[in-house]
């Protein structure tokens, strides 16, 4: 029994856990709360802060280059010009992406026009990525983790201990939250992966939600007005995850799946796994009915490109160190490991428990999964890794939803042991002053208070310990974080126009012939270019219509013509090339540009040979002199390799 009179399982009592920034009686509410604001509010700020001065300044005007930036690029700029019209076909053949990255950069750009301002695709797409991930991700874990500090700021735990304690929780765990290089760093320098890295940051809302759901489902009796309420608020998370990237649906899936089997009535968790394996076994049947790969029906052929980049004790090291640099990591690993075992040996009974096994799975599922991916090779490895691409930074951007939450899940199970540990104290106190005790029970009592003393001097020592390594994990990770550094160095160095190699995608000399070329052939133009020269990046920056405008659009759907373009060019026929050319969009003028030969930076994309075509001298002589091209516009030898980089118009009356 506590001192108020009631049962330390909170999990059978009907009043569920105080899951707010706010707790404690009504006479101390107020000013807690105001203290757990205080304190979340600085924490956000401090992570808004970090996230605003690591980001790389010429993303605010120029592209990353890097294989996947242009496209998330154009998809801004596809809205921009054709509006909301174009939500559902955002690729250049008109396939869905999933577009809520794409449609919220669009509504910066409106709302900038209307208040008489000009915001470039770059802009808009920089303000996103830094409030979804400076404002958006921190906010989301402070309530998934504080969800698992229950009632640490309540009255029936030593005020000096666990409120303070929460209060440090509740300013470190946004910090936090952006101190790995895992995320939301990591998918912006890979990629960037920018739609998958939205999901992720939304991911703690929907693990909260439906966690929260569970909650509402155990209540004994249950409310059912307030389960239709939290059903529609997980429903909402759920959809705005998948409008961020559909396969972030098995992050999901990975996380929520430990709690739905120990946390639900065995019938609906029957009925959870069955919907999670349900949905899987619809996206194998998708796969299968989309892809046409000859090695679909054989697992151990996947991935055939894939090559380890880690041994087993270096991905194991990574997540217990959650990517933490140096002795920061290593303070951060054993922090983790002291609160996983505190966590499952202290936790009480039920809902309590259930959470911390829970967690506690989840970093091994997680370890699984990164381990399979980066070192392991073979069928099983690809059947684990395949749901993220097999790729490690989908994966480990999971990591602070792991580590973060099971060590708030270690300090509330150690203050709880604390407040027993006083409650039982006191209780003995009580009945040390009942007159008609024995000496022989009195004894006995003095040597259980003595046993218990040195208890409490250990667990009061190792909360103490436990939050000066929390403190020094904060604050280390801003001093030593080479990772973020280098991360923020590379992508810097990505969009930056002085570059040593004149052959690369966007040089100065370039960007100065793209804008040249607009200026000529207008908005409303057709330009046919390889965009592997550079020239995609003419849309965003200028506002050309390319007829590449990324470098894999797609030649299915609406997206006939990319091929038949290629065909016509490879033909030698003038008069099938200006049929061709001009159709793209009739009434308007069609242009044809060489920029210099395919970056080196984007050899590494396995249909880069479609575009040879367009390097043909002989062609391309051949079509000037039957007057089919006719060159407007010459550059010079803007790449060092010899090939002039010229603009020809294509005669629609040939």
């Amino acid at each position: 029994m506590t001192r108020n009179g009631q049962t330390a399982d909170h999990h059978s009592s009907s009043t569920p856990e105080v899951h707010t920034l706010s707790a404690g009686s009504d006479g101390s509410s107020s000013a807690s709360r105001r203290w757990n604001i205080l304190f979340g509010s600085l924490g956000l700020c401090a992570a808004l802060a970090i996230v605003i001065l690591w980001f790389p300044s010429n993303l605010w005007h120029l592209p990353i280059e890097n294989s996947d930036a242009a496209a998330h690029y154009y998809f801004i700029n596809k809205l921009g010009s054709q509006g909301m019209g174009a939500l559902t076909g955002l690729w250049p053949n008109g396939d869905f992406y999933p577009p809520l990255f794409h449609v919220l950069a669009h509504l910066i750009q409106v709302f900038s026009s209307l208040i008489g301002l000009q915001c470039s695709v770059f802009t808009a797409f920089s303000l996103v990525w830094i409030i979804t991930s400076g404002v958006v991700f921190p906010l989301g874990m402070l309530l998934f983790c504080n969800y698992f500090l229950g009632n640490m700021d309540s009255e029936d735990t030593p005020r000096v201990y666990s409120r303070w304690t929460h209060r440090l929780l509740l300013l470190a765990i946004p910090v936090l939250s952006v101190s790995s290089a895992s995320h939301p760093f990591g998918m912006l320098m890979h990629g960037p992966l920018i739609a998958f890295g939205l999901g992720t940051s939304l991911l703690p809302f929907g693990l909260y939600a439906t966690l929260k759901l569970f909650d509402s489902i155990a209540r004994e009796p249950p409310s059912y007005t307030e389960v239709a309420t939290r059903i529609m608020e997980t429903l909402v998370c759920i959809a705005l995850l998948l409008l961020s990237h559909p396969r972030i649906a098995f992050s999901f899936a990975l996380l929520i799946g430990a709690f739905i089997v120990l946390r639900l009535p065995r019938k609906v968790a029957i009925a959870g796994v069955a919907t999670i394996v349900t949905g899987a076994v619809a996206y194998v049947l998708l796969v299968l009915a989309t892809e046409t790969s000859h090695r679909l029906g054989d697992p151990a052929q996947w991935f055939h490109s894939h090559r380890p980049s880690m041994t087993v004790p270096e991905a194991l090291e990574t997540i217990v160190s959650n990517g933490l640099d140096a002795s920061v990591g290593f303070v951060f690993a054993l922090l983790l490991v002291f609160c996983s075992i505190v966590a499952v040996a202290f936790s009480k009974a039920g809902r309590q428990r259930s959470n911390s096994v829970a967690l506690v799975m989840n970093v091994v599922f997680l370890s699984v999964v990164f381990v399979a991916t980066v070192h392991s090779t073979g069928a099983v490895a690809n059947l684990v890794s395949a749901p993220w691409y097999r790729d490690e930074n989908r994966i480990i951007a999971m990591l602070p939803l792991t580590t973060l939450p099971l060590i708030c899940a270690g300090f509330a199970a150690l203050m709880s042991r604390i407040a027993d540990s006083h409650d039982t104290q006191y209780s003995n106190r009580s009945v040390g002053n009942d007159s008609s005790a024995t000496s022989n029970r009195a004894v006995g009592r003095t040597l259980s208070s003595v046993v218990k003393a040195r208890g409490d001097i250990f667990l009061s020592s190792a909360a103490a310990i436990c939050a000066i390594a929390l403190i020094s994990i904060t604050f280390g990770a801003q001093a030593i974080d080479s990772t973020r550094s280098e991360f923020a160095t590379r992508i810097q160095e990505a969009a930056n126009l002085d570059k040593p190699h004149p052959t690369e995608q966007l040089t100065r000399a370039k960007y100065d012939a793209l804008r040249d070329v607009v200026a000529h052939t207008g908005t409303q133009a057709v330009i046919v270019s390889d965009p592997m020269n550079g020239s995609m990046y003419a849309g965003p920056l200028f506002g050309a219509r390319m007829l590449y405008p990324i470098i894999n659009p797609k030649s299915s759907g609406e997206g006939a013509i990319f091929a038949h373009v290629q065909e016509a060019f490879a033909s030698g026929d003038s008069q099938l090339l200006s049929r061709t050319f001009c159709s793209i969009a009739p009434g308007n003028p069609t242009y044809f540009l060489t920029l210099g030969p395919q970056a080196p930076s984007l050899q590494s994309f396995p249909f880069k040979d479609q575009y040879n075509v367009f390097h043909d001298d002989n062609l391309i002589g051949r079509y000037v002199g039957t007057g089919a091209l006719t060159p407007v516009r010459n550059y010079g030898d803007l790449s060092g390799n010899g090939q002039e980089s010229t603009l020809y118009e294509v005669n629609c009356h040939h």
